[in-house]
């Protein structure tokens, strides 16, 4: 991520993947390197948005979705803004 950071538009970006442990410690080690870059919590953006999901874990910094809460594949997305 940090490799392509001078890239990005000064808007919103998402690390979206399938593996929700090691995509969490890549954004926030993206950043702790980045002080462009904050953690948007994405269950009130959602909400924003009029999409409710039942909550899977208590943190709402990165959005979870399991097979066993949401009945879908498991999902890991966090959402990112550039500062002005």
């Amino acid at each position: 991520m940090a490799s392509t950071e001078k890239y990005l538009k000064p808007e919103v970006i998402r690390q979206v993947s399938r593996l929700d442990l090691r995509a969490k410690f890549i954004v926030q080690g993206f950043l702790a390197g980045s002080s462009e870059f904050a953690l948007v919590p994405t269950r009130p953006a959602l909400e924003a948005s009029g999409i409710t999901l039942p909550a899977a874990e208590p943190d709402d910094a990165f959005l979870r979705l399991r097979p066993d809460v949401h009945g879908t594949d498991g999902f890991f997305a966090a959402l990112m803004e550039r500062g002005a």
